[in-house]
């Protein structure tokens, strides 16, 4: 097993900053579900309540509208995580490793496809 450590985001202090960050800008929540093509309103308050942390292609969408950096919008813990990789995994990927960086998630579906991020 290989113990590594990798920065994390503080997914609280993410939700407050865009919400904050949206009512700065002067939009309200339903205003920022019409500019992501949302549904509903849920996905925003989510984020906002810090439960969870928008997709990328929404970070992205969110910095471009407020005008500023994706990275004024995330706020990183102050302390990293560490995991634990089964060398079995290391064997699997060995060019994911073989660098001495990691990648954040290796997720296995339930289809038995495994994807990386």
């Amino acid at each position: 097993m290989i113990d590594m450590i990798f920065p994390v985001l503080d997914i609280r202090a993410t939700g407050r900053n865009i919400d904050r960050l949206r009512r700065t800008c002067g939009y309200t929540v339903k205003e920022l579900q019409t500019f992501l093509g949302l549904a509903g309103p849920q996905a925003i308050y989510q984020w906002q309540w810090g439960r969870h942390l928008p997709s990328v292609d929404h970070l992205y969408a969110i910095s471009t509208l407020f005008g500023v950096p994706i990275e004024q919008i995330i706020v990183p813990r102050n302390r990293v995580s560490r995991v634990i990789v089964n060398k079995a995994i290391i064997a699997l990927f060995p060019n994911l490793f073989s660098s001495g960086e990691y990648p954040l998630l290796l997720t296995i579906h339930n289809d038995g496809n495994i994807y990386v991020s």
